[in-house]
Parts: structure tokens; sequence; C-alpha cells
């Protein structure tokens, strides 16, 4: 039996576990001989398998509900924001304002492995119909059909966001200076950074052509066999990860792009600062971009049309955090571009 049918019926166990039910005492899936089996060549028990797993997600940043002050204004019950902050919204595709049931959940096993998730996974598509692209440039499947289990992730992770059409609502004073939210998907297959007139950034194909897209690196094989479910690129891994095109790599700064890439995002960060004399920018989902001094004191400024550009595609570099690894062209050529407009001179 493959790894993938085992995973799916330690999740399962793993999401009776964690709703107080005695999984001994349910049904057996079909599939329990055989993922016993792999457990035991794999050198795990079954139990062991999902404890590994459970102990992976309780690492990661989905595994809580995300609460704020008040209780309504949280992003598991703001009605824009339930769709992807709220597992058991997300799962029920029921995407109103409120909880669904008693209570507001992170992202855990049902949330992924039952209703919408699991029907993503298995279409291995975008359903661009979905209220998650609601209001945002993403009209059609950006992936043509590539993005394999990844559609999942790509769903919450597509920068809900029309670029083109906030740079044209600030400039018509229509709208604030609004910024990219979790665009790691379109940026994959060259997309989500706001438009410069006359510019055609640059991008690369090799890991949008990848089998799976997200899952098959941040879910990569542990050298226990079972799929990663921390969901961040662990430098154990490595190998697993990206050893099939980049043999030998030790770690994710190949060829030093993460390396590169910081020092760019600082140099752009330095030049934002410089032009509306703030020490610091912060970023907020109801004020958008906000400058402030040294000791936090709000400053009023209001950037130029290429200023904004620049500040909308630094956060969506920046707020990518793969420090230009899951498309290095693309990732140098927005950035880079950006800055010209406000400088006059490129990064690279």
């Amino acid at each position: 039996m493959k790894k993938s049918l085992f995973l799916a019926f330690a999740v399962l166990v793993a999401v009776s576990v964690f709703v107080g039910v005695q999984y001994q005492t349910v049904a057996e899936p079909a599939i329990e001989t055989s993922a016993f089996a792999e457990a035991a060549v794999l050198g795990v028990s079954n139990l062991e398998m999902v404890e590994k797993i459970s102990a992976e997600w309780k690492t990661s940043d989905k595994a809580f509900a995300q609460v704020s002050t008040p209780i309504t204004n949280s992003p598991g019950q703001r009605e824009g924001c339930t769709h992807c902050h709220n597992g058991m919204v997300f799962a029920s595709g029921v995407h109103t304002n409120g909880v669904v049931g008693d209570h507001m959940t992170g992202l855990n096993c049902q949330a992924c492995h039952t209703g919408t998730g699991e029907e993503l996974m298995k279409a291995g598509k975008l359903n661009v119909s979905m209220r998650h692209f609601t209001g945002t440039y993403i009209k059609s499947d950006f992936t043509e059909g590539k993005a394999g289990k990844g559609a999942l992730c790509i769903t919450c992770h597509s920068g809900r966001r029309d670029p083109a059409t906030n740079l044209k609502g600030y400039i018509a004073g229509t709208n604030g200076m609004a910024y990219s939210h979790y665009g790691q998907g379109p940026i994959i297959f060259g997309q989500g950074a706001m438009p410069i007139e006359g510019v055609t950034f640059k991008t690369s194909s090799a890991h949008a052509s990848i089998q799976d897209s997200c899952v098959a690196c941040h879910m990569s094989d542990t050298k226990d066999g079972y799929a990663s479910h921390s969901f961040k690129m662990n430098k154990d891994n490595v190998a697993t990860a990206c050893g099939t095109c980049h043999t030998g790599a030790k770690d994710f700064d190949i060829n030093g792009v993460q390396t590169d890439m910081y020092k760019k995002l600082n140099i752009v960060y330095d030049e934002i600062k410089k032009f509306s004399g703030a020490a610091e920018v912060r970023t907020s989902g109801s004020t958008g971009f906000t400058f402030h001094k040294a000791d936090g004191t709000a400053i009023a400024y209001k950037p130029t049309p290429a200023q904004y550009t620049l500040m909308y595609n630094w956060y969506l570099v920046k707020g990518d955090k793969s420090k230009g690894v899951h498309n290095p062209q693309y990732l140098k050529s927005v950035l880079s571009e950006s800055y010209k407009a406000v400088t006059g001179k490129g990064l690279w």
C-alpha cells in the first residue's frame, strides 16, 4: 500500500484522538492491515507514526485558532477571513460570519483531509468559483491543472488581492494601501505582483512543473518515511525535498539565492524608510501599510504610485518567506524593476 494511503489512515486516527473518540471502537478502514504492515516496514508502529505527525503539526502555525479582541474580530470569525483561518469552516464549505459549531478551530486534520480540502487534493486543480478567489485577479486556474495536491495549499495562499485594481483604486483615492496576503502560490507560477507599465517580469517554470507543487517540497518524506506535517522547509529533509534536482544540496540557499535576496530586501526596506521618513513600516489587515517613528508614533505619509508599487512588491517578496527560492527569476525581476521605477537603478 502506498504511503499516501497509510497517511490518510493515520490522519483519520489522529482526528479521532483529537475529538476524544477511542479509535479502536470505530469500524476499521479496509486499508488498516496494509497500513500496519507499512508502519512495520518503516520500523515504527502505527501509533508512533500518528504521534510523530501530530507532534510536527503542533509546531506549525496552523495548529491553533487565531483569536483577536474582541472575539468577533478574530480571523476565524470575520466574514472575509473564516474560509481560510477556521479549519471547520474551510472543510465544511459553509462560509458565513461567525463560527461553525461551538468554537473556532485551527487548521487541523479535518480541515485538509475532509470536505473541501479532500476534494481539492483529488481534483488537483484550482476551483476559482470558490469564495477564496472573490475580489482577486484570479479568474481561471493559473496552474493549468498542474497544482496536484498543492491545489489545497494554493487556494488559501493565493495573495487574496487584485494588484492592478488596487493600484488604480489607490491612484483614484478610492482605497488605501493594501498588501499581498499569503501570495506564495501565484509566485511559483510567475504571478501576483503589482504591475509596472511597460515592464514584463521575467519568470522561471522550474518549480511550477513539480508534481503536486507545494506538497512535494513542504511535505517531503522524513527520515522515518512519512510525509512531514510541520509544513516548514526542514534542512534535515533537504535531500528528499530538493535533492532530485539539486544534487548534493546541504541547505536551501542554493547558489546563494537566499543570502542575495535577503540583502536586496534590506536595501529596498531602507529606501522605503528613506522616502517615507519612517523608522518602521508595519502592515495591518484593516489599514494596510502604516509608517512609524522609532517610538512607535504613527507618521502620515502618502507614497507616490511608484512608491506604493515598490512597497507592495517588496512585501510580496518578503512575505513569500522563501527568500527567492519559489521563483528566483520572477522575484528578482519584480523587486529590481519596482526599485528601478523609484530610484532609477536596478538591484541586479
